[in-house]
C-alpha cells in the first residue's frame, strides 16, 4: 500500500477494487457499490 500512496502522490492515478476496509481508508475517494444479486445467465 505504501507503494499504491507513493505513485499516486507523484500523480498517478490509482482505481483500487477492495472488500477490506482497512485497505480502503488508503483512497481519497470511496465509492461503495450496493450489494444486489447478479444473474449472469442469459
Amino acid at each position: 500500500m505504501e507503494l499504491l500512496s507513493e505513485l499516486n502522490k507523484e500523480g498517478t492515478t490509482i482505481v483500487m477494487v477492495t472488500h477490506l476496509e482497512e485497505d480502503a481508508k488508503y483512497g481519497h475517494r470511496i465509492i461503495r457499490m450496493p450489494r444486489i444479486p447478479i444473474n449472469l445467465a442469459n
